[in-house]
């Protein structure tokens, strides 16, 4: 998962981050450090006042580390302000679902009613070297242009009226630490066996079968199903039995000795966790013991983290099968289980 924080010079952008980082073990980047490293070192004659230029130079720099990271399923919280408003122009929708974005502002009031508060904790994270002199108007005016652009680019805003604390407190609690689940047993109430399958089908997962449960670790749970017809399923929910992964395997008849490994899924929430990689190994190993020698898989071109996954794993790319007619699949992935 990508948290990109923006907002307003003073705003508490890099003391989330910081909160962030406590509380979910994600790093964190300052994209004032990467201005300043650039500017010190003297890669660039623009200077901390030239923002609209720095946005334009930092941005796109920023743009591929955010794609690196999600391709590499790594967890990573960017803030600063040098931030487009059409910053989501930047990407496809496989990686826009791995990024949370949050544009903090204050208004007006708070600004009047809180800026001797303001002023006095703008170092609470990092000794400032610039913004000394910042004034109540400039404050104001840099908090408005920033809901102005933001929401007119369709962004939403959170903003702090009252409560900084409070606030804050809300968007640390929206997001929840997950763990991954280990190994299976069986048994399952027939009740909540219900529920995981209302879930699946949410999610246009829908597979017959036995459900067998797993409860021991206390953050997810692992749900196995398997029917007769050679189809086998993970399902990982969250402490509201609620569906957040899963990936599955089926016979695939045009190679020997060979299954399909099927509807990967994750949640946003889980993604960047590694989970994907965790799935994969565990429907590989599913594979050997029922006795297949070669996974295969097949997705969509588009979706270019989920093809760093596979390749990472071992997938290698070949030429569509002959007999499969696909309207919407057109890449292809192979795998030797060893």
């Amino acid at each position: 998962m990508i948290i990109l924080i923006t907002g307003s010079s003073h705003v508490g952008k890099t003391f989330l981050a910081q909160k962030m980082l406590e509380k979910y073990k994600y790093p964190y980047l300052s994209i004032d450090h990467l201005k300043m490293g650039l500017i010190r070192s003297g890669y660039t004659t623009l200077t901390p006042e030239d923002d609209d230029a720095l946005t334009d130079y930092l941005w796109p720099v920023v743009r591929e580390m955010i794609k690196t990271a999600i391709e590499n399923e790594q967890n990573l919280i960017i803030e600063g302000c040098y931030i487009p408003a059409d910053w989501r122009r930047a990407f496809d929708d496989d990686y826009l679902k791995h990024i949370q974005f949050i544009c903090l502002a204050m208004s007006e009031q708070y600004i009047e009613d809180h800026f001797d508060e303001i002023v006095e904790h703008e170092s609470d994270i990092e000794t400032r070297l610039v913004d000394s002199d910042c004034t109540m108007d400039e404050l104001k005016q840099c908090n408005r242009r920033y809901i102005d652009t933001f929401e007119s680019a369709g962004e939403k805003v959170v903003l702090i009226e009252s409560d900084f604390e409070k606030v804050l407190t809300e968007i640390l609690e929206v997001k929840s630490n997950v763990q991954i689940v280990s190994e299976l047993k069986p048994d399952l109430d027939p009740a909540l066996a219900d529920l995981i399958r209302s879930n699946l089908k949410k999610h246009h997962l829908d597979i017959p079968g036995t459900v067998y449960f797993d409860d021991n670790l206390n953050h997810l749970s692992d749900y196995y199903l398997a029917d007769p017809a050679g189809r086998y399923y993970y399902v990982v929910t969250d402490d509201n039995d609620r569906l957040v992964g899963g990936i599955g395997l089926a016979e695939f008849e045009f190679y020997e000795d060979c299954c399909e490994l099927q509807k990967l899924y994750l949640a946003d929430e889980v993604k960047g966790a590694g989970l994907s990689y965790k799935l994969i190994s565990m429907i590989e190993d599913k594979a050997k013991e029922l006795g297949y020698k070669r996974m295969y898989l097949e997705t969509h071109d588009n979706l270019a983290a989920a093809i760093h996954v596979y390749q990472k794993c071992g997938y290698i790319e070949i030429d569509k099968p002959a007999g499969i007619v696909h309207a919407t699949m057109n890449r292809f992935f192979i795998k030797e289980l060893k």
